[in-house]
């Protein structure tokens, strides 16, 4: 009993003892108050570093809360209504110019859905403001609805011949087009008397084919997209890409890199891209298009004859001769009725 005894007080006095704690440790002068400072520092740093992020995260939130968001000013406002009615117009030209080929139906289809999409944003644009503003007498119209969108929409649900013997046919007429196709009579009618054609630096010159062109060509407005590429890019590595994806789209980097090595060229004429090469800066951009107000919307038949291309000039006196022709019928059966009703037994 009384080693069992023992063993137990031996057993509680190691269980009271601390386990595995070790001592302080003690630095002697001056070791100690160099560290008590470097301690002071460190948590008044951490402190600090605190303090400033929270600051920060505040103002974050807070200038989140008050996000403003971009307004455009009516010049603007003026150029994305003239750039959507030319994005219409070119789009109908596209799927017009298809129509009657299937090997171009993918490409007409795709204009359809731009078009329809346009209209789709309109709505929901316009019915996002009836509800903020409630019912109201006037008419609520978005900035999508622009002048030739709703004819467009007439023009990509049409369906065109579906014969393709006239489509896509090379003209014979004059030696500087000869190899450039034709459109189809359907096409010039539709373009040469619908209003959504309103811009005649935009009509077609010829039809289109489906045919793969090997010779890469840039016009004058690529090259002055592509100056304006680089003046945007210019801080770019991959400045050509960046161009191709967002100017030139139908341009690989490749293609991009060689024309512009090739226009910055000592032997190259002056042009907008050796310009911007040599001096750093960008000329002022020249206005292919001329702006057309509402109201002022007319027919490519209407057009002054210098500003009309070489098939509508033909389209039109093909439907003077025509209309002649009918004016001669419609006389010949007067003047016939009129001989026999003079002759008739009964008159």
């Amino acid at each position: 009993m009384c080693d069992a005894d023992m063993m137990e007080d031996v057993l509680d006095d190691e269980v009271k003892e601390p386990f595995n704690v070790p001592p302080a440790i003690t630095f002697a002068e001056p070791l100690s108050s160099i560290l008590s400072q470097q301690k002071e520092t460190a948590e008044l740093k951490l402190r600090e570093q605190f303090e400033r992020r929270r600051k920060k995260d505040s103002s974050l939130s807070r200038s989140s809360q008050e996000k403003v968001l971009p307004t455009i000013n009516l010049h603007e406002r003026e150029q994305l209504k003239q750039q959507l009615q030319q994005h219409i117009q070119l789009l109908c030209q596209v799927y017009v110019s298809c129509q009657g080929q299937s090997s171009l139906d993918k490409e007409a289809t795709q204009c359809r859905v731009f078009v329809t999409e346009l209209d789709m944003f309109a709505n929901r644009n316009e019915d996002s403001l009836l509800q903020r503003i409630g019912p109201t007498q006037f008419a609520v119209k978005s900035d999508f609805r622009v002048s030739n969108l709703q004819k467009g929409l007439q023009i990509v649900n049409m369906s065109g011949p579906r014969s393709e013997a006239n489509v896509g046919r090379k003209r014979e007429s004059k030696s500087w087009d000869r190899n450039l196709p034709s459109l189809s009579e359907w096409a010039q009618e539709v373009i040469a008397t619908n209003d959504v054609f309103m811009y005649p630096e935009l009509l077609p010159l010829c039809g289109i084919t489906k045919t793969a062109n090997k010779k890469v060509t840039f016009t004058e407005a690529e090259d002055n997209l592509l100056a304006l590429g680089l003046h945007q890019f210019k801080d770019c590595d991959n400045w050509a890409k960046l161009i191709g994806q967002n100017m030139l789209p139908t341009k690989t980097t490749e293609q991009i890199k060689i024309h512009v090595k090739n226009m910055s060229a000592t032997r190259a004429k002056d042009n907008i891209v050796k310009l911007y090469k040599r001096h750093h800066t960008l000329p002022s951009m020249p206005v292919f298009i001329e702006s057309v107000s509402d109201g002022y919307q007319v027919v490519p038949l209407q057009l002054p004859g210098n500003r009309k291309p070489e098939w509508l000039k033909t389209y039109e006196k093909q439907q003077e001769f025509k209309r002649i022709k009918e004016e001669k019928r419609s006389e010949e059966r007067r003047v016939g009725k009129e001989c026999r009703s003079r002759w008739s037994p009964y008159h």
